[in-house]
Parts: structure tokens; sequence; C-alpha cells
């Protein structure tokens, strides 16, 4: 294709962002959004939307969403209506912190095919939260540098992944 055809070329690129049940795979609602909204953006309003949606007397008793749901308003929308959450979480300075509070006794051996992976929960709450909420915290040991500076001591390093969670509190204690 020509230079200047290929500049006149425009491409409209959409997000797909589908509600479907997980127990039978059906998709109850989905949006279609311009590539450029921010993943973030009307993710309480979806929800609802799914809700709304369900056959008379159905109700959607859990959710499961990446970390672009991790939002105030969905963690107090769902502890207000009686809904589960696993939402990933953000690594942000407040989390850190709460993570940094883990003792180390409470880090339990996690094994998901990752030698020296270690579990534990601490409980988090952000800015307008009604609640806190269980934080499930899982850390990866990341590989060492195989070639060092001359002098420059090795240390251990981890990769963490978090998850506000709501789920059967039985499920949140780990001991």
């Amino acid at each position: 294709m020509p230079m200047e055809a290929d500049a006149a070329l425009k491409i409209n690129v959409k997000s797909a962002m589908p509600g479907h049940l997980a127990e039978n795979g059906y998709v109850i609602e989905d949006a279609f959004r311009e590539g450029n909204v921010a993943p973030a953006t009307d993710n309480l309003k979806f929800i609802t939307c799914c809700i709304s949606k369900m056959p008379k007397g159905k109700k959607i008793s859990s959710l499961r969403k990446d970390s672009a749901t991790y939002q105030a308003e969905v963690f107090n929308y769902c502890e207000k209506h009686g809904i589960e959450f696993a939402v990933g979480g953000r690594l942000d300075s407040a989390v850190k912190s709460a993570i940094n509070q883990i003792k180390e006794e409470d880090w339990q051996p996690y094994s998901n095919g990752c030698i020296g992976e270690a579990i534990a929960t601490t409980v988090h709450c952000m800015e307008k939260t009604d609640k806190a909420f269980p934080l499930i915290v899982l850390k990866r040991p990341v590989q060492k540098k195989l070639f060092n500076a001359e002098g420059e001591a090795q240390t251990l390093r981890w990769r963490l992944y978090q998850v506000a969670s709501r789920i059967h509190a039985q499920l949140c204690t780990l001991k």
C-alpha cells in the first residue's frame, strides 16, 4: 500500500468488556468501548447493568475482576448488596505499607509452579471504602542478577501480587 494511502487509513480500535456468568459461560452484558477509554471507566455502571439483566429471582453473588476495578465505589456497592468479590489490587504506597506490616512468620509456603512463593493476608482499606477488606498477597522471587559489579551484594527481590477479597472469611484465613 502506498505511503499516502496508509496515512489516510483510520483505525477504529474498540475494547471489549464482557459480563459473563462463570458457572455456565453465558454473556449477560457486553460493552465495546473506544480503545482510548481507560479500563477503569464506568466499572460500577457496567456491573449494575449486568445485575439488572439477571432473570427474576436470580442474583449475582460474587464478582471477579482485574485491577482496573480496584475502586472504592465498587467495593462499597458489593458490601452493601452482599456480593463477594475478588479484585486484583494496585501496588500503591498504602498497599506496600500494609504488606510491609506482614510478619515473616505469617507468610505461608505457596506453590503454583514457582519455587519460593509465599502467600499471606493483611487487612487494608482505601480512603473512600466504608469497610476494610482482606488483602491476599502472593510474593514470588525474582531472578537474581547474573553478573554483579565487584563488591555488590546479592539481595533477594520479590514480585508482589495482591487481591482485594471479601470471599468467605475462612478462605482468607491461611493458618
